[in-house]
């Protein structure tokens, strides 16, 4: 019971740690959906994804939206005539933007 408890108390304080360490990171949006690597990741399971370039209409109260009107990018990656691939949105954190979202 001890070995455990220890065990436990060891991977809650190194939890601890990485999540203070990943918010110490200075994230930014990228400029531009070709900057990223997102692409190469996916191409690294989706041969022949590439960055599929849409125009949103940006309509009030989706993700998209607020994406947008935050300062932030949408992208869209992978292989269209299978349908398969990703939708990405990047966001400045202003501590509140996507906790509005989450209800």
């Amino acid at each position: 019971m001890k070995k455990a408890f220890v065990v436990i108390l060891f991977l809650l304080c190194s939890c601890t740690n990485v999540v203070e360490q990943s918010n110490q990171k200075d994230f930014s949006v990228p400029s531009e959906c070709l900057t990223t690597s997102v692409l190469p990741t996916i191409k690294s399971k989706v041969k022949n994804a590439e960055y599929l370039e849409r125009e949103w209409d940006l309509v009030e109260g989706t993700d998209v939206f607020a994406a947008y009107n935050a300062g932030g990018i949408v992208c869209t990656y992978g292989l269209q005539e299978a349908e398969v691939g990703a939708t990405i949105l990047w966001a400045p954190d202003n501590k509140s933007l996507f906790s509005e979202l989450t209800p």
